[in-house]
């Protein structure tokens, strides 16, 4: 099994004269071994850190032993160009910088694209002068049945990469602190590549600057977004589901009669189309009414209750269909909840999935129903509509 998971960061750095210093390579790892640094470029340096990136330990032994002795041996003040990167910023580097008369300067932030001379001008033709064609003619041969790159064959391909780019780095290195205005200093020249909807001659965007795929999905997304529907939460008990129905009904009881009527404009369409009565669902329901009509003393088991499940707000009441299992002391029921059968119009109901069973009080009993007809697929049919009871 192959165990080598790995993330690597590499450091190039070149000078606007045309001279590229050796390559720093940090693993992810916590220690260091020997097979990992074996065939590499003369001079590259390897370090390890937890995640393999590069930190503040890594970049400042960077400096320290690659850039800083390449420096030193340059007469005159000097610059240091390095991304707005936080692991680039600490005492020790800015010390060193200020004692062998050293200028570090970082780039904008989101600017490398324009104003890294080697992301300009010497990354990408680094990949198509035989990086790329390298890495494939690898995975095509020994890395065929590898998912990653093994740590013991990293340092040989980057040698093979530091060989193809070397015959023409440093007219790539030249061109590159040409083209971002760093050397000779000429700030019109990344002025000139920040990007536009238009330019002078009507052309499209500068493809150096801002690739094809990246101008099409800006264009997309400055169309206007559409409008967000309007929306209300729905209060569900827990457990429980909800219909498109009692969606409706509570939107509606609540006085957001805008909503209630488009869903109920929705429903009658699709769900209710074909049904001999259309209940009006914009009408709340207020359960109570006709509870003095239910001889509450005479019931008795399998006899069948509507019973009012939403406490004493009357904005969010509910009814719902039992059936008594068992009539308990001290005015308490113990009954079975049925579920309204799809494209009802309250007066079919269903078996539920799992037995719903729980204790009712008499008080929130608020009419009787006649047996139900049984119909097939243990569907139950009542004489009435228990929207009827308000």
């Amino acid at each position: 099994m192959n165990s080598t998971k790995m993330s690597t960061s590499l450091m190039f750095a070149g000078s606007a004269d045309g001279n590229l210093l050796p390559p720093y390579v940090v693993y992810k790892a916590q220690n260091l071994h020997d097979t990992w640094c074996v065939g590499g470029p003369a001079g590259t340096r390897y370090n390890r850190s937890k995640n393999g990136w590069f930190d503040i330990d890594c970049f400042t032994d960077w400096f320290l032993s690659i850039a800083l002795p390449y420096l030193r041996r340059l007469t005159g003040k000097k610059v240091l160009i390095g991304d707005n990167l936080s692991s680039h910023l600490s005492v020790e580097v800015i010390s060193k910088c200020e004692k062998n008369d050293i200028q570090f300067v970082f780039l904008p932030p989101n600017s490398t694209h324009l104003s890294q001379p080697l992301d300009v001008s010497f990354f990408d033709l680094s990949s198509a002068n035989g990086g790329k064609f390298k890495l494939e003619n690898w995975k095509l041969g020994p890395g065929r049945k590898m998912s990653l790159i093994p740590k013991d064959s990293f340092p040989h391909l980057l040698s093979e990469l530091v060989t193809a780019i070397e015959q023409n780095k440093a007219e790539n290195l030249i061109s590159g602190f040409r083209k971002t205005g760093i050397f000779p200093l000429e700030r019109e020249k990344i002025l000139s590549r920040l990007p536009s909807a238009e330019n002078a001659t009507g052309q499209s965007l500068d493809a150096e600057a801002v690739d094809d795929c990246i101008v099409t999905i800006l264009k997309e997304m400055r169309y206007e977004a559409p409008a967000q529907k309007k929306k209300k939460r729905v209060d569900v008990p827990t457990g429980k589901s909800v219909t498109l129905a009692l969606a409706i009904e509570q939107n509606s009881s609540l006085g957001d009669s805008d909503l209630a009527e488009s869903l109920t404009t929705k429903i009658h369409r699709s769900e209710l189309s074909n049904e001999k009565t259309i209940v009006d669902l914009t009408t709340p329901i207020v359960a109570g009414s006709l509870s003095s009509q239910v001889d509450k003393s005479s019931l008795k088991k399998d006899d069948w209750v509507v019973v009012n499940f939403s406490g004493n707000d009357a904005r969010k009441k509910r009814l719902y269909v039992r059936r008594v299992l068992k009539v308990l002391k001290s005015g308490w029921i113990e009954s079975i909840f049925f579920r309204e059968a799809f494209r009802s119009d309250g007066t079919k109901f269903s078996y539920p999935t799992l037995e719903d069973k729980c204790q009712v009080n008499l008080d929130q009993v608020v009419a009787s129903l006649d047996p139900p007809e049984e119909l097939c697929r243990g569907i139950l049919k009542f004489s009435v509509s228990i929207h009827s009871f308000v």
